[in-house]
């Protein structure tokens, strides 16, 4: 109660009364900054680019100076030398604020970096000078010390092992995850030990171990020796970055050897608790960081569980029975009881539930406490160039070379790991009273009357929930914020789903992974009645081939564009080889959803030939236009189309809500406004700052005068629009950000 009530207190004044520093508008408006800045933090490479912070002194802008005097998050090419910290930099770009949160079940870029304490962006112009003013020597400087150890230490490991193993061997001493390829990460992630590769108590208690038998081998008394190997991880914090996990594993071995010192017994739940308290008054806002989450969650489950399980079953831990059987099964009990502390909230994070973990876990983790142990003798060594390096590199990079081979194999398992949608906050909750509640079921009362207690109250929940919550709408639809590109998400009163387009897909980046994907499985959406490629150009369709793989389509439709895209052929395999039903509309064709229709107005069969037939045909033009109708709320989707407007619309001159085509360029909306078409709301889909300056300015004029309410997704995020056939609402990602957590629970209700 202490703990909780001294950590809401700190959290609320962290969170809620501390404003973030203002910079002046005009230094935020100006297209060309020039920062000045002291490199904080080690450079990582991400989507091609590096990102590090760096502690701002002032910014320059239209001639005039400002003092900014923070961190700052910088984003600049890889083609140049990386920043090392100390260095003292001046950077060309632009300054913004990252941006809140864009669309349901999406990554909230402000409230991750307020986290880190930064509330400014700077991303550096392309092909602009990046120029080195001095290096700052202090006399002593631990953030510079421990990065010069990590760039030390990783430069050690790529001369000595080389390649992924090396990159694997910096995951699991230092955090740093950004050398491993994408597809091993994701090997990780599907054999569910995904945990290996983020430093924590395995990895810290591991350390802390060899240190101490190192000191035990040099005659250190074994009190003295625990608790200097507890001073040891101190400085093994700052050296990862002072990671939630690292932090809460070096509190309880600390907590530990001072038990040993004080000759008191240790309760393990106790340290935990104490761990957490040191750190969320220290940082409150930790307690929204998955890692901290996570740790915590493992941990106290760990302890309970295996608390347990010793309680109902002493014969199987008695010292009588061999010591390897007792070790096997505790490693078993740890692992299945990790898991269940771990699923509840990595279905929430990251909507994925995994059934080999607790076998892999066996595999991989004494294989990952042999890569930390020799890692650490490679990395010492390293430093002296002693004659046994060689020897243990090469054991080292067997063994890296074998978790990987281990790794990949377990993933390889068909059926094994799966997308799930995300569970409620009340669930959750319910999920870890009852874990926490466990192992005092067999012996107290009290504890089981509260378990009934909490099944009564779930049980009331879900009816109260189910007969209180808002009736579906006729229709709903999602105009989903993918940047520079187009995504609808259309969902009938009956649950009839139609996807239209998915957003761009580019390098490492993929739209229908990190926006599309998310969004469905927010809204507990597993399968999709009809998809609609517009047209085969990346914007539009790069996202589909994620949304293929991990949802149930019933039916994908497209206008049959004959083109040498890559991308728009690897998706109709995909289609052809998933035995997804494949349609080929025009004019015309009409598919219907109970009160609703969906029409095809373009493209006919006589565009379909002249663009088969002309290589130059701008594959725009073979745009599927769409309109979907509910009761008397007409809604027009355009996709892309660009001078076919008069054959599009010639059948049609008034809506209640148009999807702008081709993201608000001139030419196809000045061919509206001749033809005097009319809309109540006009929507653009378009990425903040794009280089083609999407939406033209006269162009929000025009639709303006013609009386339209205008939305963007870039300006207003994922826009949402409801109705009941007769009138209909609209609301923005925006507006809901700036709601309170209590209204917007209030609103679906």
């Amino acid at each position: 109660m202490l703990a909780f009530a001294l950590a809401s207190s700190c959290l609320y004044f962290s969170v809620a009364t501390k404003p973030p520093p203002l910079l002046p508008v005009e230094l935020l408006k100006s297209e060309e900054v020039l920062l000045f800045g002291t490199v904080s933090s080690d450079p990582e490479h991400r989507y091609g680019r590096l990102t590090f912070h760096v502690y701002a002194d002032s910014a320059q802008a239209n001639g005039l100076v400002y003092a900014v005097r923070q961190r700052v998050g910088v984003f600049l090419s890889d083609s140049i030398a990386v920043p090392r910290v100390g260095e003292e930099y001046a950077f060309w770009g632009r300054l913004s604020m990252p941006r809140p949160l864009r669309n349901p079940g999406g990554f909230d870029s402000r409230a991750y970096y307020a986290r880190l304490g930064i509330h400014y962006l700077f991303r550096c112009s392309r092909g602009a000078p990046v120029q080195l003013l001095a290096v700052k020597k202090p006399l002593f400087s631990l953030n510079r010390t421990t990065s010069n150890i990590r760039n030390r230490l990783n430069s050690i490991f790529r001369n000595n092992i080389g390649g992924g193993e090396a990159a694997l061997l910096s995951a699991l001493l230092l955090g740093k995850r950004s050398g491993i390829r994408k597809g091993i990460l994701k090997n990780f992630a599907d054999a569910g030990v995904i945990h290996i590769l983020a430093v924590s108590g395995l990895h810290v208690g591991i350390i802390w171990l060899v240190f101490l038998v190192l000191l035990r081998a040099s005659r250190v008394p074994y009190r003295l020796a625990a608790l200097l190997a507890s001073l040891f991880l101190v400085f093994y914090c700052y050296l990862t970055g002072l990671r939630p996990p690292v932090v809460r594993a070096t509190i309880m071995l600390t907590c530990f050897s001072l038990t040993l010192l004080l000759e008191r017994e240790i309760d393990g739940f106790n340290a935990v608790c104490v761990a957490a308290l040191a750190i969320l008054v220290h940082t409150p806002s930790h307690l929204f960081d998955v890692g901290f989450q996570l740790s915590f969650a493992c941990t106290a489950s760990i302890i309970r569980v295996l608390q347990f399980v010793r309680q109902s079953f002493p014969r199987i831990f008695s010292v009588k029975r061999n010591p390897v059987f007792r070790w096997i099964i505790s490693a078993v009990v740890v692992s299945f009881s990790a898991q269940l502390g771990s699923f509840p909230l990595v279905m929430y994070h990251f909507n994925r539930l995994t059934l080999t973990p607790l076998i892999a876990n066996l595999v991989v983790v004494p294989l990952a406490g042999a890569n930390i142990c020799l890692g650490l003798l490679v990395g010492v060594l390293g430093f002296f160039k002693g004659p046994l390096l060689g020897p243990i590199a090469s054991a080292n990079w067997f063994s890296l070379k074998l978790t990987l081979a281990s790794v990949d194999f377990f993933s390889s398992i068909p059926f094994t790991s799966f997308r799930t949608v995300r569970p409620t906050m009340f669930l959750i909750g319910v999920w870890y009273v009852l874990l926490l509640l466990l192992p005092e079921l067999k012996s107290s009362r009290r504890a089981r009357m509260a378990v009934l207690v909490i099944l009564l109250v779930a049980g009331n929940g879900f009816m109260w929930d189910a007969a209180l919550r808002k009736r579906k709408p006729e229709l709903s639809v999602v105009f989903l914020d993918v940047g520079q590109g187009d995504c609808c998400f259309l969902e009938t009163a009956s649950g009839k789903a139609v996807l239209i387009d998915a957003g761009p897909r580019f390098g490492e980046y993929d739209c229908g992974e990190s926006v599309v994907a998310p969004f469905l499985w927010e809204g507990r959406i597993r399968r999709i009645d009809n998809v609609v490629l517009t047209h085969p150009q990346n914007d539009h369709i790069g996202g589909m081939g994620y949304v293929l793989d991990h949802f149930e389509i019933g039916e994908v439709v497209d206008a049959g564009t004959i083109t040498a895209s890559r991308k728009y052929l690897e998706l109709l395999r995909k289609v052809r080889k998933k035995g997804i039903r494949y349609k080929v509309v025009r004019r015309g064709s009409r598919m219907d959803f109970e009160e609703n229709r969906m029409v095809v107005l373009y493209p006919d069969e006589e565009v379909m030939r002249v663009a088969a037939l002309d290589p130059n045909f701008d594959v725009n033009n073979c745009s599927v236009v769409i309109l979907f109708v509910c009761g008397e709320v007409k809604l027009l989707f355009t996709g892309d189309i660009n001078d076919e407007i008069d054959r599009a619309f010639d059948s049609i001159d008034r809506v209640n809500v148009l999807k702008v085509p081709h993201h608000g360029s001139r030419t196809p909306s000045e061919a509206i406004f001749s033809r005097g078409f009319t809309t109540s709301v006009a929507v653009f889909s378009v990425g903040l700052n794009n280089r083609f300056g999407h939406p033209a300015k006269d162009i929000l004029e025009g639709y303006l005068r013609s009386g339209a309410r205008i939305y963007r997704t870039d300006r207003d995020g994922a826009i949402f629009f409801e109705t009941d056939g007769s009138t209909f609402s609209i609301t923005t990602m925006r507006e809901l950000n700036n709601l309170s957590p209590i209204m917007r629970f209030l609103r679906k209700y």
